[in-house]
C-alpha cells in the first residue's frame, strides 16, 4: 500500500468532527462546502456520504439524498 493512503480520509473525518461538535448537524451538502472551503486538496461528495455511513454519525432525519442531516452519534 501506497505511504500516506487513506490520511487525507482521516482529515476529512476530523475537519466533519469539529463542525459537528461546534454546529450541532449538519447536510452532507454544508459538510461538503466546509471540507473544500478548508482543505487545500478537497473532497468528492462521494467521500463525504461515505464518511457518514459510519458509525461516529446518525442520521436524524431525511429519507432520500436531499433532505438527510446528521449529527454526532450519542455515546
Amino acid at each position: 500500500m501506497p505511504a500516506g493512503r487513506g490520511k487525507n480520509k482521516e482529515k476529512i473525518n476530523r475537519m466533519i468532527l469539529k463542525f459537528l461538535a461546534k454546529n450541532g448537524s449538519a447536510s452532507p451538502q454544508e459538510l461538503y462546502e466546509h471540507v473544500n472551503a478548508n482543505d487545500h486538496w478537497g473532497t468528492t461528495m462521494s467521500q463525504v456520504i461515505n464518511i457518514l455511513r459510519r458509525q461516529d454519525y446518525q442520521e436524524i432525519h431525511g429519507s432520500n439524498k436531499r433532505n438527510r442531516v446528521f449529527k454526532l452519534r450519542q455515546s
